[in-house]
C-alpha cells in the first residue's frame, strides 16, 4: 500500500508534458586536468532545465577523478577514484546537500579501493554509487549501495555479469543498468541490470552497438541512454533502450563531437540528458544535452568552469527518482490548514526543512531551506504559519513559513537575547519560548500572525537550559531541563508573568521535548536518571490539572535531543542522538497508553532540531 499523498490527475496532467521534477540541479565534482593530467577537487553545477555555463559548488575533501557518482532528491554522492600519492585508488565516500551549496562531508566507505567506478545508479532511498571499477591489477564485477539517508559505509549488493571498468550507468526507480566498460584485455558492449530493491548479482540485458569504454549515461524513468566512449577511437554515437525491457540498444544520434570521459548528469525534470566536458582528441569543456523522449543529435548547452575529463556526475532529478519515492509523501494541491503538516527543521548545522503528514505513516520529504544553517533552534506554530527560534552561537534569529507553500523561511524578527536549547509552545495567536542557553530564566512571546521582535512574557522559576515544552490551547507547561531536575510548570498562554508549579515527572531529566493534544501532555526521550543515562521513557499529563506525570511507554530507542509534533490524535518524535544521530521517528496514540511504533524515516540523520505542526494541541 503506498504511504505517500498524490494528487494523480496533476501528476499525470505533468507527466503527459515532460514537466513533472523533483529538482533541477546536475553537479559535477573532480576530474582530471590539463596535460600531464592533474587532479582536482573542484565541484561545479547548473540547472538542468535552462542553458548556460556551470558555476562554482565548494570542494570535495580531496581531488580524485575517475570516481563514481550518485545523487538523490537531496544528497550527492562522490566516491573512489584515482587519487595523488600511492596508492593512487581510494574507497572514500563523500556527500553534498545538492540543493545548497558547500563542501563535501565524509559519508563512509566502499567495500573496496578502486578507480573507474562507472556512474551510478539507485533510487531516493538508496544509492550504487560504484558500479565496478579498477583495483589494480584487476577489474571489478562490485556493486556497493548505501542507503542514502544514513552515513555509514557501503554493503555489497551483488557483482556484473564481468568484471569491468568506466560503464556508464542510469536507473528508472525499479532498476539500474551498467553499459560497456573495459575488461581485461578490451572493451565490451555488454548492458546488465540490477533491481534497486534488492540484492543479487547483475543480470545480462542486451549489448550497446559498439564494445566501448568511458561512455557517459543518463536516463529518465524509461529510457537510458549511453553516448560517446573509446573501441579504442573515439566515437559520438549515442544509443538508447527501454529500460523495463530487455534486448539491444538502438540508434538515438550523435554527439557534437567524438569523445570519451564526457562527464555526465542523469535528468528526468525535463526529460534532459547532460554530458559535459570529456576528451575529444584533447580536453574541452563543452556541455551539451539531449532531450531524452526524442531522438536525434546534442545541442550546445554551455561550458564547464575548465576543461575536464572523467568527473563524477549526478542530479536530484533522473529518472530513478521521478516515480521513486518509496515512502515520501508529497502535498495534495488542495492542502487544509490543520490537516497534519509538520515540519522539522534544521538540527545538526542543517539549513533544511522536512515535512511529514501526521496522520500518515511514512518519510519526510523536502519543505524548502531556512535562512541560516542553524542547530539546537526551537519551534511553535499557529494553524497556517510555522516559526522557527534559536541558532547557535546564541543567535537572536526568529524566522517562519507559510504551511501551505512549500519554500524557504523569511526572517521573522528576534528573541529577546540569543540563545539556544530553548522550550516552547503556542496557542493560535501566540508563541512562547523559555529558558535556554546561555543558561537563562527568561521567556519572550511573539504574535505569530505578525512578524517583529518577541517580548519579554516573565520568568520560570530557575535559570535552565535543554527544557521540553508542550500546550494546551489556553495552557503552556515546560518540564525538566539543565540542570537536570523533574520540575514541571505551567502558564496562561493569554496572559503575561511567571510560571507556577504544575508537578514532577516520572524521572529528572533534559534535552527532550513534548507533544500534545488539547487535553493530554506528552514528554519523550532525553537525558537523566540515576545513574544518569540516554532515556526511553514516554510520560504524560492531563493538561488542564495540576499534578504529577504517569509512565505511558516507551520510544522504539533510547535517545537524546529528540523533538516531537502533534495533531489531536497522534505524537511523532523524530531524530536525536542514541548516542549517534539517527534518523529515526516514533509515533503514539495521544488518547492512550503503550510504546511507540515505527513511522518513517527522515532524510538525514540528525539531532538538536526545532519542529512544528499546523494542529498540535495548542491550536484545537
Amino acid at each position: 500500500m503506498a504511504t505517500y499523498i498524490w494528487n494523480i490527475k496533476e501528476q499525470y496532467k505533468q507527466k503527459r508534458a515532460n514537466l513533472w521534477s523533483r529538482g533541477d540541479r546536475a553537479v559535477f565534482g573532480g576530474g582530471y586536468v590539463g596535460d600531464p593530467a592533474a587532479l582536482v577537487n573542484v565541484i561545479q553545477s547548473f540547472n538542468i532545465s535552462s542553458l548556460g555555463n556551470a558555476a562554482d559548488f565548494g570542494n570535495l575533501a580531496k581531488s580524485r577523478a575517475d570516481n563514481g557518482a550518485y545523487g538523490n532528491t537531496t544528497r550527492g554522492l562522490f566516491c573512489g577514484g584515482k587519487i595523488p600519492g600511492s596508492p593512487d585508488k581510494d574507497n572514500d565516500i563523500e556527500y553534498i546537500q545538492i540543493a545548497t551549496l558547500g563542501n563535501a562531508a565524509a559519508f563512509g566507505d566502499m567495500t573496496v579501493s578502486k578507480r573507474g567506478c562507472g556512474g551510478g545508479f539507485g533510487s531516493d532511498t538508496r544509492g550504487m554509487p560504484s558500479v565496478g571499477g579498477y583495483e589494480e591489477p584487476n577489474r571489478s564485477d562490485i556493486i556497493d549501495y548505501v542507503t542514502m539517508s544514513t552515513l555509514g559505509n557501503a554493503t555489497d549488493f551483488g557483482d556484473l555479469t564481468e568484471a569491468r571498468s568506466a560503464s556508464s550507468t542510469f536507473s528508472s526507480p525499479t532498476r539500474g543498468v551498467a553499459c560497456a566498460g573495459h575488461t581485461s584485455p578490451a572493451r565490451t558492449d555488454t548492458m546488465d541490470y540490477v533491481t534497486i530493491a534488492s540484492t543479487g548479482d547483475a543480470t545480462d540485458f542486451g549489448d550497446l552497438q559498439n564494445a566501448t569504454e568511458h561512455p557517459s549515461g543518463a536516463g529518465s524513468d524509461t529510457r537510458g541512454v549511453s553516448a560517446g566512449g573509446k573501441t579504442p577511437s573515439l566515437i559520438n554515437v549515442i544509443d538508447y533502450i527501454t529500460i523495463a525491457s530487455t534486448g539491444d540498444a538502438s540508434d538515438f544520434g550523435d554527439l557534437t563531437a567524438a569523445k570519451y570521459g564526457p562527464n555526465d548528469a542523469n535528468s528526468g525534470s525535463i526529460s534532459r540528458g547532460i554530458f559535459g566536458g570529456g576528451n575529444a582528441g584533447s580536453e574541452t569543456n563543452v556541455i551539451e544535452y539531449i532531450t531524452i523522449a526524442s531522438t536525434g543529435n546534442a545541442a550546445d548547452f554551455g561550458d564547464l568552469l575548465g576543461i575536464t575529463v572523467n568527473s563524477g556526475g549526478c542530479s536530484n532529478s533522473h529518472g530513478g527518482l521521478l516515480l521513486g519515492l518509496e515512502g515520501i509523501q508529497r502535498p495534495s494541491v488542495a492542502y487544509f490548514p490543520g490537516s497534519g503538516r509538520a515540519l522539522f527543521m534544521n538540527g545538526s548545522f542543517s539549513k533544511e526543512y522536512q515535512m511529514i503528514h501526521i496522520p500518515t505513516l511514512g518519510n519526510s520529504s523536502d519543505f524548502g531551506d531556512g535562512t541560516t544553517t542553524q542547530t539546537s533552534n526551537f519551534g511553535c506554530a499557529s494553524i497556517t504559519r510555522g516559526i522557527n527560534a534559536g541558532d547557535q552561537p546564541g543567535a537572536t534569529t526568529i524566522e517562519y513559513v507559510e504551511f501551505q507553500s512549500l519554500g524557504n523561511a523569511a526572517d521573522f524578527g528576534d528573541l529577546t537575547a540569543g540563545r539556544v536549547t530553548a522550550g516552547s509552545f503556542s496557542s493560535t495567536t501566540r508563541g512562547v519560548f523559555g529558558g535556554g542557553e546561555p543558561s537563562t530564566d527568561v521567556i519572550d512571546y511573539i504574535t505569530i500572525a505578525t512578524v517583529g521582535n518577541a517580548t519579554d512574557f516573565g520568568d520560570i522559576s530557575s535559570s535552565r537550559q535543554t527544557l521540553g515544552g508542550l500546550s494546551s490551547s489556553t495552557r503552556g507547561v515546560f518540564g525538566g531541563g539543565s540542570p537536570r531536575i523533574v520540575t514541571m510548570e505551567y502558564v496562561t498562554i493569554a496572559s503575561t508573568g511567571d510560571f507556577t508549579d504544575f508537578g514532577d515527572r516520572t524521572v529528572a531529566a533534559e534535552i527532550f521535548n513534548g507533544g500534545s493534544s488539547s487535553t493530554r501532555g506528552i514528554f519523550a526521550g532525553g537525558y537523566g536518571g540515576s545513574p544518569a543515562a540516554i532515556l526511553n521513557i514516554i510520560d504524560y499529563i492531563t493538561i488542564a490539572s495540576t499534578g504529577d506525570s504517569t509512565d505511558f511507554g516507551d520510544l522504539t530507542e533510547a535517545r537524546q535531543e529528540t523533538t516531537g509534533v502533534s495533531n489531536r490524535i497522534r505524537g511523532v518524535w523524530g531524530a536525536g542522538g542514541a548516542p549517534s544521530n539517527v534518523n529515526t521517528m516514533d509515533y503514539v496514540t495521544i488518547a492512550s497508553t503503550g510504546d511507540a511504533a515505527d513511522f518513517g524515516d527522515l532524510q538525514a540523520t540528525a539531532a538538536q532540531i526545532g519542529s512544528c505542526s499546523d494542529s498540535h494541541g495548542g491550536l484545537q
